[in-house]
């Protein structure tokens, strides 16, 4: 493990591929971390509810963001990376349901930093489209 990020420690070797969900409350802690990855040479892939909100904000701190559903834009992303074609923005809906995305691998989790492991569902989105809320495309 080797010091980076303001004294944090990293694996040896860097991730190529680097995913950052990014929310209003800590979009400027995202951004930092995305500028240091991609100093150090990592592609970064921003997406969650900012994205969403504030896609041309966003764009300008990562080599590509992910709007929509994460888990329907993921493998794309993944594929376009491994054939030298990634794509600066990747869009996603919301009508394909649920029970069509594989499960999450909660079993990767350290279960004791978590009260519990089904937490990881919250960030994948939400289906609806209530008229009252920010998420309304």
């Amino acid at each position: 493990m080797k010091t980076c990020f303001k004294g944090h420690r990293r694996a040896t070797p860097l991730p190529q591929v680097v995913g950052i969900t990014v929310h209003l409350t800590f979009a400027r802690r995202a951004y930092e971390l995305a500028a240091w990855y991609r100093a150090q040479g990592s592609l970064v892939i921003l997406g969650g509810l900012h994205v969403l909100s504030c896609p041309d904000e966003a764009l300008l701190h990562a080599d590509a963001i992910a709007i929509g559903d994460g888990v329907q834009v993921w493998p794309r992303i993944l594929s376009d990376i491994e054939s030298a074609r990634l794509q600066t923005r990747y869009q996603a809906d919301f009508s394909r349901p649920y029970a069509l995305d594989p499960p999450a691998r909660r079993a990767i989790l350290p279960r004791a930093s978590f009260l519990t492991t089904t937490s990881v569902i919250a960030t994948r989105g939400c289906h609806n489209r209530c008229g009252f809320c920010y998420l309304l495309d």
